[in-house]
């Protein structure tokens, strides 16, 4: 009896090790702090400098850029209205947003292509 509870224990410690072992794909390594005025506005941690920024238009990839700075904005002010996906992607880490455009760019021109600008 003694030996089964060992075994046991034994068991439930490897287990144990190897779910804390295990990789997470998924943090909350950004932080967003605003999406007013045409901005995508965000906050990141430390570790996730040099990740790569991949903006989406309709599933068509409208721009990529490399993270720099620790706060960070994306401007759609140039953009058409629509939904943009934001990815932001550093090893196995992913984290994504979503981003509604509702005001059209006054500059009409500007809608013919795509014009995203990172700060």
């Amino acid at each position: 009896m003694k030996t089964l509870k060992t075994l046991v224990l034994l068991v439930a410690l490897i287990t144990g090790s190897q779910l804390v072992q295990a990789k997470d794909n998924t943090c909350s390594c950004i932080e967003v702090l605003s999406i007013k005025r045409d901005i995508f506005y965000f906050k990141s941690t430390e570790d996730f400098t040099g990740a790569t920024i991949e903006v989406y238009s309709f599933g068509k990839l409208i721009f990529t850029d490399t993270l720099v700075h620790r706060k960070t904005l994306i401007d759609f002010y140039f953009e058409k209205p629509g939904e943009y996906t934001i990815k932001i992607i550093k090893g196995s880490k992913v984290e994504e947003f979503n981003y509604l455009k509702h005001s059209p760019s006054p500059y009409p021109d500007s809608e013919t292509e795509h014009h995203v600008q990172i700060g």
